[in-house]
């Protein structure tokens, strides 16, 4: 797979996500403990290498995408020497027509819920998947019960649009046309699961990492909860003067 960065025709692919990249870095300097990351759609593994050079031993990069994709980029990474006692794990699906990470997701949280094990599992998301509504809505729907307190989720794409795709395009590839409304052509489907299912999230904060009103990418931090501070017991003593005598004249009143 690593063998195809920068050859004729993938260049564009060739780059990895300087934001996710630098996002990475930060969760990596500030993790007490093993880093648990991954990555939605490798692509041809330009984000996953850089992403192998930031992370070290004990910690987890997990791979979402079709079989084969992700099979032969696990092979290509376990061969570099910065991948050394990193764990990659699989979850790639069949190549199905409606086979998708979103389902292999939605199932693994489920069967951690039924192991009553913490489902809060990532420290560090990187969402560069189909561009599709239908399946990153989904994905979304179940990656933000996955983040962990601090945790960060990174989109990419967008900006993305079928009708401006170079390769799926309705003029370059007619069945693109057939399947997807004029909305979807011409909507980038990214943004809009942002906007309904992130910006609307007051669980999250969104980070800016440019001035752009129309960034390429987006990137989210789960809040983390503030300690709650039991409230001490009230001590009369301590209570303001006017309050200690108020307190004794209903008493009085009382016995009177």
């Amino acid at each position: 797979m690593l063998e195809k960065l920068n050859t004729p025709g993938m260049e564009s692919i060739s780059v990895g996500s300087p934001e996710a990249v630098e996002i990475l870095t930060r969760v990596k300097a500030a993790a007490a403990g093993p880093v648990v990351a991954a990555e939605v759609g490798v692509g041809i593994g330009a984000s996953t290498v850089q992403f192998v050079r930031i992370l070290g031993p004990s910690d987890e990069l997990h791979l979402f995408d079709r079989t084969e994709p992700v099979t032969e980029l696990i092979s290509d990474l376990e061969e570099l020497p910065e991948a050394e006692g990193i764990t990659f794990v699989n979850h790639s699906n069949e190549p199905k027509l409606y086979g998708s990470y979103a389902w292999e997701l939605a199932v693994w949280l489920r069967e951690l819920r039924s192991a009553k094990q913490s489902t809060k599992v990532f420290d560090f998301v990187y969402l560069d998947g189909a561009h599709q509504f239908l399946h990153d809505a989904a994905a979304v729907s179940v990656l933000k019960q996955m983040i962990k307190p601090g945790g960060y989720i990174v989109f990419d794409d967008m900006t993305w649009t079928f009708n401006g795709s170079p390769t799926l395009n309705p003029r370059i590839r007619p069945e693109t046309g057939l399947n997807y409304t004029e909305d979807q052509l011409r909507l980038p489907h990214v943004a809009l699961v942002v906007d309904v299912l992130m910006r609307t999230d007051r669980s999250f904060d969104e980070i800016r990492i440019d001035d752009s009103p129309r960034s390429i990418r987006a990137v989210f931090r789960r809040k983390v909860k503030a300690a709650v501070t039991p409230k001490s017991k009230s001590n009369s003593k301590s209570a303001p003067l006017w309050r200690r005598a108020a307190s004794r004249a209903r008493r009085a009143l009382r016995s009177g």
